[in-house]
């Protein structure tokens, strides 16, 4: 975790200098929620692997076989009564991910933050955490426009209709996006962002309708079946009014030209 909100520092440092930093007449943060879903694919993930798709596990040609016009289905495994065996594990059609967000500015340009995140669908669990930084891109009074992304890792559990069928994924979600935020008066604001990701997987472990476990069904060319896009609506509370410059406070002292009037007193 240490590492992954490291280099979401980094980033979000490497193109913020202390000349910047002295013209800088903001900054803000917050804590807040989060809820989102998947539009894209409809059914998440796009595909599971190949080998839990053809439920082809067992080497012995005796023991497998399947659709004579399929060829991949030829290699489907088959139960003790010679029928071939089918995975109950579906993709997920409705979810919906709950967090919970910081964020800090740190000057009105770069935005810094983390997010630990929950997801759930039919027979369906998602746990992450992200280090994210965002770019703001429009600074309006009450409006932002910000570009962004985030690293972290993660976990995702898939239970088939048959117990004890499951599909456990460890991986490092990629995400880019890009959002609004309004600012209410000072201390909340509103977020509605648009979003892509990948979940780059470290392992899939999968466990068959025997129950015997399978590691490493996958490669991390998986990645692309993992591949997904979604709305998030975000609420954040803490401080959102821009703090003045130092340069602003100093306009202040030219008042004392008012003084130089009382010396013409």
């Amino acid at each position: 975790m240490k590492r992954v909100l490291g280099a979401v520092a980094i980033i979000g440092m490497a193109s913020w200098s202390p000349a910047e930093a002295k013209d800088n007449s903001a900054y803000m943060w917050g804590v807040g929620a989060h809820v989102s879903t998947v539009i894209i694919p409809g059914k998440y993930p796009i595909t599971f692997p190949t080998k839990i798709e053809n439920y082809n596990f067992i080497d012995e040609e005796e023991e497998f076989g399947g659709d004579p016009n399929n060829e991949d289905d030829l290699k489907r495994d088959l139960d003790a009564n010679g029928e071939p065996i089918f995975s109950t594990l579906e993709r997920v059609k409705n979810d919906f991910t709950f967090g919970g967000d910081f964020v800090y500015y740190v000057d009105k340009s770069h935005r810094i933050g983390a997010t630990v995140q929950y997801g759930v669908g039919n027979r369906f669990s998602d746990v992450s955490l992200l280090g994210k930084y965002d770019y703001v891109y429009a600074k309006q009074d009450q409006f932002q426009l910000l570009f962004g992304g985030g690293i972290g890792f993660g976990t995702q559990t898939y239970k088939g209709a048959v117990s004890p069928e499951k599909l456990n994924v460890s991986y490092f979600p990629l995400r880019i996006n890009i959002g609004g935020l309004v600012r209410f008066p000072d201390s909340a604001a509103l977020q509605l962002s648009l979003f892509a990701q990948s979940a780059v997987p470290s392992n899939q472990l999968y466990t068959k309708l025997d129950g015997t476990e399978v590691d490493s069904v996958g490669t991390a060319f998986s990645l692309f079946s993992y591949l997904s896009s979604g709305l998030e609506l975000s609420f954040f509370y803490g401080d959102f009014k821009p703090k003045k410059s130092k340069g602003g406070k100093g306009g202040k002292g030219g008042k004392g030209g008012k003084g130089g009037k009382g010396g013409k007193k």
